[in-house]
């Protein structure tokens, strides 16, 4: 059984579900589990990355984890990182998974906005595929990303 408030600053609602930005320290002791849920999105990477990728950035402070609990039960985990441009600052969305995410999105976002604005940053920001614009409707669609691989080309 996890607890939400023994790790990070937790962000409580009333369906007794908490989302808890993870500290540094306490990386190692959630990572297990966590990297279960964070797993499930890597399909949707494109091949960027795995979920093991991001314990050593999470434990060093450049990243930021993400878990939320209902009822003792880990139910979703993230991963966000500070972003800078040259004229702002956003917290970007790296990753997301777990079960019933979509029944919690409006609560996690809701705790990320928050440790965004916290932080300093003017905007969050998810690089996605067009289905999450859909199911998050407050989100204004600025951009797209378009990949083309180029390995074994030959000009």
């Amino acid at each position: 059984m996890l607890t939400s408030t023994t790790h990070g600053t937790s962000y409580p609602d009333k369906d007794d579900c908490a989302v808890t930005v993870i500290t540094p320290k306490d990386v190692p002791k959630v990572w297990g589990r966590v990297k279960k849920l964070i797993a499930k999105a890597e399909p949707f990477s494109d091949g960027e990355w795995k979920a093991d990728d991001f314990f050593l950035p999470l434990v060093d402070g450049e990243m930021q984890l993400w878990i939320g609990v209902a009822n003792g039960e880990l139910i979703l985990s993230a991963i966000t990182e500070i972003a800078f441009h040259p004229r702002k600052k956003v917290l970007r969305v790296v990753a997301i998974g777990g079960s019933g995410l979509l029944d919690r999105l409006d609560k996690t976002y809701s705790a990320i906005e928050s440790f965004g604005v916290q932080c300093g940053c003017s905007a969050v920001e998810i690089c996605a595929t067009r289905k999450w614009g859909r199911i998050l409707k407050d989100w204004d669609e600025t951009g797209v990303v378009l990949t083309k691989p180029i390995q074994g080309r030959l000009h």
